[in-house]
């Protein structure tokens, strides 16, 4: 009797790839080699990564391998089949419900820390300096999702030893309950595998981004010293529809995640008062944004008070984040509530 199937890794793999091609998965051999990495993980109880599979060719294939397939080929995002997201090079637990972090926020991110470096290099550059600048950095991230600026740029800080020399608050405001809770997960677990250092205070709060009351009532009025975005800002309409049936595991993502309006500017109007308004007197904003309105962002921030813009790609070159600064008089209300009237 002749038994049907793959049973040796090497050749799972090699149909694996076949089936998730035939589905128009455009990464099949890599999400092939990452479901089975995990399967084995999951079978064996020790780690194994895709690197490992060519010494494991020969390996019976794991039961769970052929429905994890199965799922990936029906445009399930692979992230959600393997349960977590990379950030920064270190697993973020996500699911249905959430939105998926991508590849793009990491240069975010890594903009984020380098300027809280460079900021704690200028406040110990004098005695008179470090004397008069308090070792406090405040940062707020507006739409924090399931925590991946918050904690990806935690964890950054972590390794650079910034909180041997500084206080550090991250502050994440995320209106979705589930986003919200897996932000929570995330925390913990990042803190118990000691991804984050214990003395950066992570907190997640929930609310709406565009609410001024939320940021009055959690004392933040002019109190970033950074205030980091990345909002929903993909177009409704002919553009959102595009990019959905290019790309069916877009629609895997919560649709208020993604979308703002017909022109993807809708949050993004309100948002940018509220960034100024977070703002501390010296402060510096990076937001994220679809790659055909940059030029709009940064009117918008302009408008909201925020100078200095700078406009930042990504991999593929395109158009990704904008970065400006907030310089103005201490005693100047234009960090004030009063200025959204």
């Amino acid at each position: 009797m002749t038994e049907t199937g793959p049973q040796t890794v090497s050749a799972a793999l090699r149909s694996a790839v076949t089936t998730l091609t035939d589905a128009g998965v455009p990464s099949a051999a890599h999400d092939a080699r990452e479901l089975m990495a995990a399967a084995l993980t999951a079978a064996t109880g020790s780690t194994v990564t895709p690197m490992d599979l060519v010494l494991r060719g020969g390996d019976p294939v794991p039961a769970s391998f052929p429905p994890m397939v199965e799922r990936r080929a029906a445009r399930e995002p692979l992230q959600f089949i393997l349960g977590t997201a990379p950030v920064v090079g270190v697993d973020l637990a996500v699911g249905p419900g959430v939105f998926i972090p991508r590849p793009e926020t990491d240069l975010l991110i890594d903009w984020a820390a380098s300027r809280i470096t460079d900021w704690e290099t200028r406040r110990r550059s004098t005695p008179l300096r470090a004397a008069l600048v308090p070792p406090r950095f405040t940062v707020v991230d507006f739409c924090s999702g399931p925590g991946t600026i918050s904690l990806g740029l935690a964890h950054m800080l972590t390794r650079s030893r910034l909180a041997d020399r500084l206080d550090l608050r991250i502050i994440g405001i995320e209106l979705s309950p589930t986003a919200l809770d897996y932000a929570g997960r995330n925390l913990s677990d990042w803190q118990a595998r000691g991804d984050i250092d214990p003395r950066i205070a992570v907190e997640f709060h929930r609310g709406d981004a565009t609410d001024a009351a939320l940021v009055t009532g959690l004392g933040l009025v002019a109190g970033a010293d950074l205030v980091l975005s990345n909002p929903p800002y993909v177009p409704e309409g002919d553009h959102g529809e595009h990019v959905a049936a290019a790309d069916p595991e877009v629609g895997a993502d919560p649709h208020e995640a993604v979308y703002s309006g017909a022109d993807g500017l809708e949050l993004m109007r309100p948002l940018a008062r509220i960034i100024a308004m977070t703002c501390a007197p010296h402060a510096e904003i990076a937001v994220e944004h679809d790659d055909a309105t940059g030029q709009q962002v940064r009117e918008l921030l302009a408008d909201a008070g925020i100078a200095d813009p700078v406009q930042h790609r990504d991999f593929a070159g395109r158009d990704r984040f904008v970065t400006g600064a907030v310089r103005r008089d201490p005693g100047d209300r234009g960090g004030s509530p009063d200025r959204l009237q």
